[in-house]
């Protein structure tokens, strides 16, 4: 033993109730820890639109997907006011999904059907459209419905859980919408 290392009092154990006492803020700092990776490591890998992954329905209208998502054709869809559509969803994606679409109509909407269920006049690429925006506690859902070149289409996204918050950054893909005639990926 030297000097100065005389004096020095040996370091303190915990006792088993300190210890336990401590945990759940060890705890609840490694899960913030956590989650503020996850968060940074979700906002680093999301990009907007590229026109590379844009894709036309075989009637001319087209989105932009996003990246590693699949786009499928409708031309049936079994549903009296739809003539086809395209349909957006993330090729590998744990839980619940979220998803996009592009739809053609068979006709004007009836907005005063439209109106009690939360739509309202808005503006979508810059001209009128009926607008819907609902969140619930399972997520959200924002519609457009307007007209284009004297066709009326409807462009929509759903989000499930939390990821509504971030509905800003999934709608950039809703507004690469062009009708038909403007051409993209099939």
């Amino acid at each position: 033993m030297t000097p100065e290392t005389a004096n020095v009092p040996p370091p303190k154990r915990l006792s088993t109730g300190e210890f336990l006492r401590g945990w759940p803020l060890r705890v609840g700092g490694i899960v913030l820890v956590i989650a503020v990776v996850a968060v940074a490591f979700r906002a680093a890998s999301r990009h907007g639109p590229d026109e590379r992954d844009r894709f036309t329905h075989p009637s001319g209208y087209s989105i932009v997907a996003p990246k590693d998502w699949r786009t499928r054709v409708v031309l049936d869809p079994g549903n009296p006011t739809e003539i086809d559509g395209l349909i957006l969803e993330p090729v590998n994606w744990k839980g619940s999904a979220p998803n996009m679409w592009a739809k053609r109509l068979k006709g004007a909407p009836d907005e005063a059907a439209m109106r009690p269920k939360g739509f309202i006049d808005w503006q979508f690429q810059g001209q009128p459209s009926l607008h819907l925006l609902e969140k619930k506690r399972r997520g959200a859902v924002q519609r457009e419905i307007f007209q284009r070149n004297g066709q009326w289409y409807e462009v929509g996204v759903e989000l499930p859980g939390i990821e509504w918050t971030s509905l800003d950054d999934w709608w950039k893909f809703a507004e690469t919408f062009k009708p038909a005639g403007a051409g993209g990926k099939t």
